[in-house]
Order: structure tokens, then C-alpha cells, then sequence
């Protein structure tokens, strides 16, 4: 049974739908100078939001000068210390990302 069927809507007009193309401008992001603001909060223990903990992730991801299993190990270990500074409903996602990353990225 639909709305229209129990009487709360007297007509309507099907029409088609246009869909209009959006620009969407993203954020550039600065690789080297956001994984410093991202190892200054860790290291002060300031709270880090969303964007910093999908950056924490994603920065082994990244086309820097630095080894790419150093970073991996550094995030790992600041997990693993800093949780007070990373949101309880941000860890549930990190830890198995952080996971995926040593596998990806640390030789065993």
C-alpha cells in the first residue's frame, strides 16, 4: 500500500529527475607539513579529531621522504600510547587499519 493509496496525498506529477554535476572542492593536503601537525598533537597529547585520526591512518599511504614501515611502526606506537588522545569511536576503525598497514607495509 502506498502513501497516495491511503488518501494522505490527493495527486501528484511524475516527473523525471534531473541530476545536476556538483563541484566539489576538496582539501589540498600538505603530505610532509600534516604529518607534523599530526606528530606535535601526539606528542603534547592534544585530542585528535577525525581528520587527524584518518590522517594517522593514511600517512604510510603517503609519497614522503620517510620509510614507509618507519611510519607505519611510528603510528602503531603512538596508538598504542596516546589513546587518550584518540576518541574511543575513532580506535574501533584505526586499530584495524593500523593492522591492515603492518601487514602491508612492516616485513615479518
Amino acid at each position: 500500500m502506498t502513501i497516495s493509496e491511503r488518501g494522505m496525498i490527493s495527486s501528484y506529477e511524475n516527473k523525471p529527475l534531473i541530476f545536476y554535476p556538483q563541484i566539489i572542492k576538496t582539501k589540498t593536503i600538505d603530505k610532509q607539513k600534516d604529518l607534523s601537525i599530526l606528530r606535535d598533537k601526539l606528542k603534547h597529547n592534544s585530542k585528535l579529531n577525525p581528520y587527524d585520526c584518518s590522517l594517522m591512518i593514511a600517512v604510510p599511504l603517503f609519497k614522503i621522504k620517510e620509510n614507509d614501515a618507519e611510519i607505519t611502526e611510528e603510528m602503531c606506537k603512538y596508538l598504542k600510547e596516546k589513546k587518550n588522545c584518540i576518541p574511543e569511536k575513532e580506535l574501533d576503525n584505526m586499530v584495524p587499519a593500523m593492522y591492515l598497514n603492518i601487514i602491508e607495509y612492516i616485513d615479518n
